[in-house]
């Protein structure tokens, strides 16, 4: 046997199997329901994804490539945009992402970037605009923001902390000059206490008093 695979109406559809003369599957080829061809490397007769693999878009231009062992992604993976410019890449591990991971706008130019452990964001995260400015920073641990982060959000810049992935203590808001927005303070991601909002030229515009998050 060198080839093994299913048409409907002169479609492919399906598993397509390759083999060489000892019998083990060298390619296969998997099509979805309208012979779109979707991903392509060894499947071998127990459905197990083995060695270099890619996967298409439906308009078949190549949307991501790397490797699987054992039926779970290992190693280097790279997806792409339909333009071909690298959308994000990184490695997986047992098939969880592991390691440093690195995303891209479509214009190539670098998005974010933040490093994983057993599948979850372990460590620091940085995002980027657009122009290469840092737009959020800060850092992950088990999945769960913690410590100290910072926020560009156009026209103000917003600093605090985290902790277990909720917002805890005080936390600024600054306009682009320096001068206070916003503060207040939060108890396990709950506002707390005395909220104060400003004027850009440092006057106050509002004052809230919260309980609990009310």
């Amino acid at each position: 046997l060198i080839f093994h695979g299913s048409f409907k109406k002169n479609i492919p559809i399906g598993v397509y199997r390759f083999y060489n003369g000892k019998g083990e599957v060298i390619n296969s080829k998997i099509y979805n329901d309208i012979g779109n061809l979707t991903s392509e490397g060894i499947l071998d007769d127990a459905g197990r994804r083995l060695g270099n693999w890619k996967e298409y878009y439906l308009s078949g231009e190549l949307r991501a490539k790397g490797n699987y062992s054992n039926n779970q992604k290992s190693g280097l993976w790279t997806y792409y945009f339909l333009n071909g410019n690298i959308e994000q890449e990184g490695e997986f591990l047992s098939g969880m992402p592991d390691g440093l991971w690195t995303w891209y706008y479509i214009s190539g130019n670098l998005l974010r970037e933040e490093s994983y452990y057993n599948g979850r964001e372990d460590g620091k995260m940085v995002e980027y605009g657009e122009n290469g400015e840092i737009i959020s920073s800060g850092s992950y641990i088990n999945g769960e923001k913690e410590g100290e982060w910072n926020y560009f959000s156009g026209d103000h810049i917003e600093k605090g902390k985290y902790i277990i992935g909720l917002r805890e203590g005080v936390w600024n808001y600054f306009y682009l000059n320096n001068v206070t927005h916003f503060e207040g303070k939060y108890v396990r991601g709950l506002a707390q206490g005395k909220h104060v909002f400003y004027y850009p030229d440092g006057t106050i515009k509002e004052e809230r008093y919260y309980e609990l998050g009310i």
